[in-house]
């Protein structure tokens, strides 16, 4: 499996590594809203640090673009910051804005660092605000 799901209340850590595509990405999607910790959820990090190659074809990005909107129809308090370093990545993530769209706030990052504190910053204004402890 090239990805890990990490529960940090209030939201997850999604760590994608190695070779990856579309149809396990959606994956990961499934099973996280699959969770009792999905209502609660307030984040989600998307981590594509660790990942070698991203093949996604135009139906496996329909598919990820129409399962964020059911999801969103159960929890819409998520934001999701995605994380990644490879051009290739961000080339896939490039056509996704470009012919689909999310209803969940979605920003790019370099680094989590950077990831961790715009998500801070979109979600304190609620009260739980994440630690980074």
């Amino acid at each position: 499996m090239p990805y890990q799901i990490i529960w940090e209340p209030p939201g997850v850590h999604r760590r994608f590594h190695g070779h990856i595509t579309g149809a396990e990405v959606l994956r990961s999607l499934t099973t996280m809203t699959s969770d009792p910790r999905f209502d609660d959820m307030r984040y989600s990090i998307e981590d594509y640090l660790d990942v070698d190659h991203y093949e996604a074809d135009q139906e496996s990005l329909t598919m990820l673009s129409a399962f964020h909107y059911g999801a969103h129809a159960s929890n819409a308090r998520i934001v999701t910051a995605a994380v990644m370093n490879k051009d290739e990545v961000r080339e896939v993530f490039r056509r996704f804005q470009a012919s689909y769209s999310t209803p969940f706030p979605l920003q790019i990052f370099d680094n989590l660092a950077d990831a961790r504190a715009w998500i801070t910053s979109q979600i304190a204004a609620y009260g739980s605000a994440p630690r980074w402890d």
